[in-house]
């Protein structure tokens, strides 16, 4: 229970982290590119290997996918958090469940069972009253802007999912030495893509951010690996069963209520009855 505790507060401070690095102007696009070769460092350490061997193995282009979809998708998180805020985005993320279960059901072979049918259907009513905005919501038209955010993180959190359970199913088998190394070379792509995606958007960075963003990209990067690290610890004591819906869960409503107590985030009754579907869709997806 412990690893389970570990990986879900580790989980929640990468979110809650986002959101605070707004406030106190620490560059984000920078962070991000520290984090990853913090992460890529801690990996390393935890599963040292010879790099030219990395093309032989079968799931390494898997793993480079993986790497290019995480950078991307952490550049989409921390947008979605900024102007969706941490209860939306961290619905957007795990309603993505959706795409690798699909994956399941028509490449893997998976069984297609009544409950999971029935969240997938609940999935669309729930984005729709989370994401989109009645015509007297006052925020309609700037919220119409940067609806793509949590939409693209729903798609690209599943779609990395996808990879790393047909990774997991075909390639790594459960292996520890194959998982670190697995995301450790992720890391290492998503390091390389972030830094590309820095040099050619030239986010705007000021002298006096290096300190507090420095210091952000360290913190998001320890977070990052042992937040993964945790999880693949504690998903070998509990059964799936219970370890998916129970983490899923948990995550959801303490990001909900973390949303509130910690940067006022007010959520309507279109809202509320969203993220009640939501809910409701995440555990059935996930039994």
């Amino acid at each position: 229970m412990l690893l389970f505790l570990l990986a879900l507060i580790t989980s929640l401070a990468i979110l809650v982290s986002f959101k605070i690095f707004e406030k106190i102007e620490v560059s984000t696009p920078h962070a991000i590119v520290i984090n990853y070769l913090v992460a890529f460092i801690l990996g390393y350490f935890y599963q040292p290997f010879n790099f030219q061997k990395l093309p032989s193995f079968d799931w390494f282009y898997l793993s480079v996918a993986s790497g290019i979809i995480l950078s991307i998708s952490f550049f989409i998180y921390s947008l979605s958090i900024k102007y969706f805020g941490i209860s939306i985005t961290a619905l957007s993320g795990k309603m993505s469940i959706i795409i690798p279960i699909l994956i399941g059901f028509f490449l893997l072979g998976d069984p297609v069972l009544a409950h999971r049918i029935m969240g997938i259907i609940m999935i669309f009513p729930a984005l729709y009253l989370l994401l989109f905005e009645t015509k007297n919501d006052k925020n309609k038209i700037t919220k119409l802007k940067y609806l793509i955010f949590p939409i693209l993180l729903f798609l690209f959190t599943g779609c990395n999912d996808s990879i790393f359970k047909i990774a997991d199913t075909y390639f790594l088998l459960g292996d520890n030495a194959n998982i670190y190394m697995y995301l450790t070379n992720a890391f290492a792509i998503s390091l390389v893509v972030a830094i590309i995606f820095v040099l050619f958007q030239k986010p705007k960075f000021l002298k006096k951010q290096l300190f507090k963003t420095s210091l952000a990209g360290i913190e998001l990067g320890i977070l990052n690996w042992y937040s993964t690290y945790f999880f693949l610890k504690a998903i070998r004591f509990l059964p799936l069963t219970l370890f998916i819906p129970l983490f899923n869960i948990s995550f959801v409503l303490l990001s909900v209520i973390l949303g509130r107590i910690l940067f006022k985030e007010v959520l309507n009754k279109r809202k509320i009855i969203g993220t009640f579907i939501a809910i409701l869709s995440i555990i059935l997806l996930s039994l």
